[in-house]
């Protein structure tokens, strides 16, 4: 998820989406953090810091 041009998809207004809430789903590492969760959407989606991911995106430069 990149945000905030993924919020789309899940239903969420851009323009309404807090700073804070985007800091929180960043900072979910689990084990020590836990996933934060988009209740917006059927199923749940859980959202993870994207290092664990992807630790070098360089794919999103790439257009």
């Amino acid at each position: 998820m990149i945000l905030p041009d993924d919020l789309r998809k899940y239903n969420i207004d851009p323009m309404e989406f807090s700073i804070a809430k985007a800091v929180r789903m960043s900072c979910s590492i689990p084990l020590y953090f836990t996933p934060y969760i988009l209740k917006n959407t059927s199923p749940y989606s859980f959202i993870v810091d994207g290092g664990l991911l992807s630790n070098f995106p360089i794919w999103i430069f790439d257009v």
